[in-house]
């Protein structure tokens, strides 16, 4: 639960509009944790390289209300090809999954603040 987490470091806000296109484009609902994998990355990697160039994949396995939760972390080089993923990847089904794709605050992305 939220009162179990550590405070946000300082500067950082757990508000912002997710639909303001940045670089980074977060898909959660994608996996479940048992199907995170080095194969995941690659095959992210290749999908998401047909947007635009990405500069960095990050999975990170968060624990919301003691279930795992799988939020995927696509920085491209463009907002341009953020967008495309975005609209592209947003309620597109993979293996069985809906997707929910938003974008999320590059800053926090790069101090490593995944819990947003």
């Amino acid at each position: 639960n939220a009162s179990s987490l550590p405070p946000l470091p300082q500067g950082i806000s757990a508000t912002w509009n997710r639909s303001i296109p940045t670089r980074c484009v977060r898909l959660l609902n994608m996996v479940p944790p048992e199907k995170v994998d080095e194969e995941l990355e690659r095959e992210l990697l290749d999908e998401c390289n047909k947007f635009d160039k990405v500069e960095t994949v990050t999975i990170f396995e968060d624990e919301v209300d003691r279930d795992i939760v799988v939020k995927i972390f696509i920085l491209f080089t463009t907002i341009e090809g953020a967008q495309k993923a975005q609209s592209t990847l947003d309620k597109r089904f993979f293996d069985g999954n809906q997707i929910i794709a938003d974008f999320y605050n590059e800053d926090y992305f790069r101090q490593g603040e995944y819990r947003l």
